[in-house]
């Protein structure tokens, strides 16, 4: 035997099986690229589609949150009336002060936390919070007395 023709064979052989496992790695390196740009399209439309709801969410959180305090406020307006004028009549309107305005308040506020606490709705579909609520209901049917009775005491003041 010819060493130089068995170590050309040799190499021959080496040579095709480097060959050989360049290719095989070649494929699977392209395979692998192939399924991560597919995964990562599929997670780039899934952040598009988790954004869209994301804020599809948050419009229909604005618009529960919005129709809840216009409901908490027709419900204030309904309460205040309807006190405001009980309170007229069982009071003599001369001798009114902060103090019984005050209680007035308290009462509307109160009776409009006793309607709400069916839990009509829930506070984690909301923006706010339920001490938000709490004190919306407070400052409203504070506003709404208030407007009564200034409405009250510039009708006084034509006669």
């Amino acid at each position: 035997m010819d060493i130089i023709g068995t170590t050309q064979e040799l190499m021959y052989i080496i040579l095709t099986g480097v060959l050989i496992a360049m290719i095989i790695v070649a494929i699977f390196m392209v395979r692998s690229l192939l399924k991560y740009t597919e995964l990562k399209q599929i997670r780039l439309s899934k952040e598009i589609e988790y954004k869209e709801l994301e804020e599809e969410n948050r419009n229909r959180t604005a618009e529960y949150s919005n129709s809840i305090l216009e409901m908490i406020r027709n419900m204030l307006a309904q309460i205040a009336i309807l006190k405001y004028r009980t309170f007229q009549d069982n009071h003599d309107m001369t001798k009114i002060n902060k103090t019984i305005l005050e209680s007035l308040v308290r009462d509307v506020a109160e009776t409009a936390h006793r309607s709400l606490n069916g839990n009509i709705f829930s506070f984690e579909d909301t923006f706010f919070t339920q001490e938000y609520y709490e004190k919306y209901i407070a400052e409203t049917s504070a506003a709404l007395i208030k407007q009564m009775w200034e409405k009250d005491i510039e009708e006084h003041e034509e006669i």
